[in-house]
């Protein structure tokens, strides 16, 4: 087929063709491939010509098997299963993707008692929002929406509304769920898997495959790999054979989340590029701290794009999230109170004509909330004028009592997933076969989706969270419990990737050894996020489940993680005890436990215990053949040198050196021992071997894709360069690395070096200047190492200029923020320059 338009168009046309075709022809073998050809005489020849003919060569060897059925599947290539949207039924396994069908979706129209309804009294803020969107495809300028307001405000219509105004982007949608309240980007990873069209509980190689296939539609060739690696992390699709720069971040919480947070920010900017996106997050209240910190470096990322970022929540987001949108193009919509004319023109259009009287007893006792008003409308229509009820939760408790007991059942069953479910997870709980769905839709209590997360399951939601707390409430604790169980199980073995959804179905379930099996994923997926409490709170929950030891050991290992980004270093050494006592010796995990506690130690310092690490990894020997293994003896050894603990250290450097000659040895892994080596050369001011080193590091780590430790590597370089005097090549590097805004801590620790050598070559103007900027930037960060750091150099160049009282300043300030007797003798020793400048040589 050769077609003009848009290639999604086309992609959907030749899909359409291709189904009819087989109604057709049931037991012809197809393939369908999306591309560039040419026309010779009357046939299309070319490159896409011969990748349908491959397809169809490949899926006849890897599935023609004596005695089965003929394979009548129409296979697809990754570039058309890319073009095709979630209405197209994409399957398939490790051999290739398949087209199945065409989806029926739904949409979902706003009846009242069967009667279509218009969104009334919401003229103003639908105007804001239409200028909103209006602005961001005219001005290619980003956009961020909250719209918040009161359960039953009607903060969803707001947003439906606005969207069948604009049916010309591209609309992407996640949504919070009470039972998965605060997990790691549950809300993100559920709207990108749509996005993608990827499916729960279907074959990983087909998500993979689906996922590949989407990120090439707009993203460039060069960064299709990476992008779609790491999204997978983000999206619980895990490559099959992972990279290295993967395998290196896995070891490595805040590297995961930088190219993470990268990944979805190119894959965002990508399509933007290609057409304008709204993001519309639903119940936002019940999200995580990761989508929320995502979405805001998308907003900033794609901030001269068409990109609008609804968020729908309420009130009480602004406290539970208080920096959303922490964003300079925020407009915030707050939904109010109906206003009395409203109210009356929705009563009027679904009840006709109604006594005035009746109108304004129902429109007092609404109170402006439109959810509540309906409720009234179908109370009067019912007959039930007489004996309205007050409240709003007592009205729709009220209406679920006038249910067969069955339907009843139904829907409590259903409550327990949360506001989505599923016919199959409702029959497991209930025992019967879903048959009251359809009178529940009826009713207006449930709607349909026109698309499932799970393969084969009809999924559908409750039409308002209040509906489904009513329901939840005619539980009883025993029922409860059951009901959690056993959703726990249905949503694991059909595929759910949230950690902490499972965990906490079976903690409410009382399956103490399931909640604590996914309270560890949960934690881990956290500390992904940078969502520290978060951790500390799903480690909590674990270990009042756990009778295991080593699911006990990785969940105080995660704790010890949390706490030492926290900077709580007390807390994360009794965590890390418990860790190291717990976990096996020389497994993965005790080898990142080990680590981690070097680090914390020697921050507290506590020689002696730090030695008795690396007399422990001694004893247990280098696992050469394991990465973290190698990592965890290059962390202690770095921290033995930090203590001068030179001895030591070179024991542990001597198997590390043959590592690093190794040809076998992983880039990744080269470089962060080749870091120790320069590290230790220049303690020894061997500065040219130092400066070798640091090089091959940062090339070695460039080669494996690691960017990030290859700039905080390239930061060393140019700490060596001003060691050798060499000020004017450290200022150029820096100055280059002071230039990276998509990575705001190695922006920082540039400007911080910048500042020195800066002072060394007597612009103490422009020294000051980036000193104070990088002090500001880890006090946002909360790095309170480094703005000690920042300050003792602040001292010292406002000394140079004979500025002593802010000097001084600065010198406290310096020693104020120290932690860990290196930072405190720095601190210390600027201080002391200052006070001597002072006259003060007693207290210097």
């Amino acid at each position: 087929l050769a077609g003009k338009g848009a290639a999604t168009d086309q992609a959907a046309q030749a899909a359409r063709c291709a189904l009819a075709l087989r109604k057709l022809r049931p037991h012809v073998r197809m393939a369908l491939a999306t591309g560039r050809g040419a026309i010779a005489g009357h046939s299309p020849v070319g490159e896409v010509i011969d990748r349908a003919v491959q397809i169809l060569a490949r899926s006849r060897s890897e599935r023609d098997v004596p005695g089965a059925p003929v394979d009548n599947s129409i296979h697809v290539d990754e570039t058309t299963a890319g073009l095709l949207d979630q209405r197209f039924d994409i399957g398939g396994d490790a051999a290739g993707l398949v087209l199945r069908g065409e989806r029926s979706i739904v949409e979902a129209g706003r009846c009242l008692l069967g009667v279509p309804t218009v969104c009334v009294g919401r003229e103003r803020e639908l105007a804001l929002l239409d200028g909103v969107l209006a602005e961001a495809v005219t001005d290619r300028v980003a956009h961020a929406v909250l719209v918040t307001g009161q359960p039953g405000a009607g903060k969803s219509r707001l947003v439906t509304e606005l969207l069948q105004r604009h049916t010309n982007v591209d609309v992407w949608i996640g949504c919070g769920d009470p039972s998965s309240a605060g997990s790691a980007f549950y809300i993100l990873a559920q709207m990108m898997r749509q996005v993608c069209g990827m499916l729960d509980g279907e074959r990983p190689a087909v998500s993979a495959h689906k996922l590949r296939a989407r990120v090439a539609r707009h993203v460039s060739v060069a960064d299709r790999v990476r992008v779609g690696e790491f999204l997978g992390e983000l999206l619980g699709c895990e490559a099959a054979i992972p990279s290295e720069l993967l395998r290196a971040a896995r070891q490595d919480t805040a590297m995961l989340n930088d190219l993470m947070r990268k990944a979805f920010e190119d894959f965002v900017v990508a399509e933007c590029k290609a057409h304008p996106v709204i993001v519309v997050l639903e119940d936002l209240q019940w999200g995580d701290l990761g989508t929320i910190k995502f979405m805001t470096s998308a907003l900033r990322r794609a901030n001269q794009l068409p990109l609008v970022v609804i968020g729908l929540a309420r009130p009480e987001v602004k406290q539970l999230f208080p920096s959303v949108w922490a964003y300079h193009h925020t407009t915030h919509v707050q939904v109010g109170d109906l206003a009395p004319r409203a109210c009356e023109k929705l009563i009027r259009t679904v009840l006709g004509d109604v006594e005035p009287t009746l109108v304004e007893r129902m429109i007092e006792l609404a109170g402006g909330n439109a959810f509540h008003l309906e409720e009234l409308i179908r109370a009067v229509a019912a007959g039930k004028r007489d004996a309205l009820p007050s409240t709003v939760l007592a009205m729709v408790q009220a209406r679920l009592d006038a249910l067969d007991p069955d339907a009843r059942r139904t829907l409590r069953a259903a409550s327990v997933f949360g506001r989505l479910f599923w016919v199959g997870g409702v029959n497991a709980l209930s025992g019967r076969d879903g048959a009251w769905l359809e009178g529940l839709v009826e009713d207006e209590l449930i709607e349909p989706r026109g698309e499932s997360r799970f393969p084969g399951e009809s999924e559908f939601r409750f039409r308002h969270a209040i509906v489904r707390d009513a329901a939840y409430s005619l539980l009883t604790e025993a029922d409860r419990s059951l009901g959690h169980r056993l959703a726990g199980h249905w949503l694991e073995t059909h595929g759910e990737r949230d950690a902490m959804t499972l965990a906490e179905h079976y903690a409410a379930g009382d399956d103490s050894t399931n909640a604590a099996r996914w309270y560890v994923r949960a934690a881990k997926q956290a500390l992904a996020a940078n969502d520290f409490e978060g951790t500390l709170l799903r480690v909590e929950r674990g270990l009042a489940c756990s009778g295991n030891p080593e699911i006990s050991g990785e969940l105080y290992a995660a704790e010890l993680e949390a706490h030492e980004w926290r900077n709580d270093l007390v807390a994360g050494e009794r965590a890390g005890d418990h860790a190291l006592r717990l976990l096996r010796v020389r497994s993965p995990a005790w080898h990142d436990a080990v680590g981690m506690m070097a680090s914390v130690l020697t921050s507290l310092g506590r020689h002696d215990r730090v030695i008795e690490l690396a007399d422990q990894l001694e004893a247990a020997g280098l696992a050469v053949e394991c990465e973290r293994s190698i990592l965890a003896w290059v962390r202690v050894t770095v921290r033995l040198m930090y203590l001068s603990e030179y001895a030591i250290a070179d024991r542990l450097l001597e198997p590390l050196a043959a590592v690093a000659r190794d040809p076998l040895t992983g880039h990744n892994v080269r470089g962060a021992v080749l870091e120790a080596i320069a590290h230790r050369r220049q303690i020894d001011d061997d500065l040219e071997t130092a400066l070798e080193m640091n090089a091959a590091a940062v090339e070695d780590y460039l080669a494996a894709g690691n960017t990030r430790d290859a700039q905080y590597q390239a930061i060393a370089v140019a700490l060596v360069h001003s060691e050798l005097g060499a000020f004017a090549a450290a200022e150029l590097q820096l100055r280059a690395l002071a230039r990276t805004p998509d990575a705001p801590m190695i922006l920082a620790i540039a400007n911080l070096n910048l500042g020195l050598v800066l002072h060394y070559r007597g612009n103490h103007g422009e020294a000051e200047a980036v000193q104070r900027e990088a002090i500001e930037a880890f006090a946002r960060a909360g790095d309170q190492r480094l703005e000690a750091a920042s300050h003792g150099y602040l001292c010292r160049t406002l000394l140079a200029t004979r500025r002593i009282d802010e000097a001084l300043a600065e010198g406290l300030l310096a020693e104020r923020a120290a932690s860990g007797q290196l930072d405190i003798a720095l601190s210390s020793a600027a201080l002391a320059f200052a006070l001597l400048a002072a006259g003060r040589p007693v207290e210097a």
